[in-house]
């Protein structure tokens, strides 16, 4: 017999907290890292092409703001997306601070780890 699974998904909570760290609003988390796999590196290359254009002057700031909603789109899907802005008051930058800390640590590293396996698998 030979089992078939489903491939795992990033489920979590992320609190939106006041300065005083209190709780404002809790979003859920729910990614399908294999459906949006391709689209995820899409967009991460895309916006990581858009900061050094930036920082070469060839590129502008709306670029990289554009380009790195469009990331945090396919992590967080529209609604969230939504409810994160309103609650940075759509300051993009603090925004990014605040939140790249729980992308790099959780999100890209399942990223990674989920296209490690896929790729294992399909040279089997």
């Amino acid at each position: 017999m030979y089992n078939i699974k489903r491939s795992s998904k990033i489920v979590d909570e992320l609190n939106l907290c006041d300065e005083n760290g209190n709780v404002i609003k809790t979003i859920k988390i729910n990614i399908d890292i294999y459906k949006s796999s391709s689209d995820f590196h899409r967009a991460k290359v895309n916006f990581l092409e858009a900061q050094r254009q930036c920082m070469e002057h060839e590129g502008s700031y709306e670029d990289v703001g554009s380009t790195m909603r469009e990331l945090y789109r396919i992590i967080f899907g529209d609604d969230n997306l939504t409810e994160i802005e309103n609650f940075f008051e759509n300051n993009l930058e603090e925004m990014f601070v605040q939140t790249l800390p729980y992308i790099n640590d959780v999100v890209i590293p399942q990223f990674q780890h989920q296209r490690k396996e896929m790729l294992k698998k399909l040279k089997k």
